[in-house]
């Protein structure tokens, strides 16, 4: 409820939309797309205008409207300082160069199965797994030069603790890169059930774009976009600890 702009289930049908308790119509933290640009919010309005309960939800609309103007100033930076190393790094992965790139580790389970502890767990030994932080997936377009600052100024975007099973939430914590991947392609993943979630079945085929090409070439543009620059950020990171 803190996230959806389609309330189904929760909420009272009046005059064809559903209405949300006050409560959580005027919430805004642990929204998974605050991180989105403008062009990616634009397209993912015109897509879905019609599956958002506007008079419920307008204020986290002008909310997020609102942050993506944000993140598309922030994001500048990293494509005027990061834009060629980023693009080296994604020819990198799509040749397969780098061995590092031909085994991925994938931790599917269901919910409260555990899948977050062992997440952390993996996240722990740096040296062989490059990892999201929940920065780095709310805001995949600004990361490399604001991770640091970010975390501190948009901090109030989150809750301390994560609302399904108050564990303790941070910038810092390891996150799930789907929320990144869904944010950069505009909403090609199945996360985006979250923020629309009475029609939450349209978003199924991302689990296996059989019936949509063009939907899979942005899943997949985005995800190698948010993998070279995990990769970049940990170069980064190791740099920053030799020089220490």
């Amino acid at each position: 409820t803190e996230q959806a702009l389609s309330g189904a289930g929760l909420a009272e049908l009046l005059g064809g939309e559903q209405i949300c308790h006050p409560e959580h119509r005027w919430s805004s933290k642990n929204n998974a797309i605050v991180g989105i640009c403008l062009p990616q919010w634009v397209r993912m309005l015109a897509e879905r205008r019609r599956e958002i309960a506007w008079r419920s939800y307008w204020p986290r609309v002008l909310y997020i409207t609102l942050m993506s103007c944000v993140n598309s100033v922030l994001a500048f930076s990293d494509s005027l300082l990061f834009r060629s190393a980023i693009r080296a790094m994604e020819r990198v992965i799509c040749e397969k160069k780098d061995p590092r790139f031909l085994s991925p580790v994938f931790i599917l389970g269901h919910p409260r199965s555990g899948t977050t502890l062992l997440h952390n767990i993996l996240a722990l030994d740096d040296a062989k797994f490059t990892t999201c932080s929940t920065f780095c997936a709310g805001f995949p377009s600004s990361f490399l030069c604001l991770e640091h600052v970010g975390s501190r100024v948009l901090s109030g975007v989150i809750s301390n603790k994560r609302p399904m099973d108050n564990m303790p939430l941070s910038f810092a914590v390891p996150q799930e890169d789907e929320i990144a991947i869904n944010v950069l392609s505009g909403g090609v993943s199945p996360y985006m059930c979250l923020p629309f979630m009475a029609c939450h079945a349209d978003f199924f085929e991302y689990y296996s774009f059989r019936n949509d090409s063009a939907a899979r070439a942005r899943w997949t543009r985005a995800m190698i976009t948010v993998a070279a620059k995990l990769h970049i950020r940990d170069m980064l990171l190791q740099r920053k600890n030799n020089v220490r």
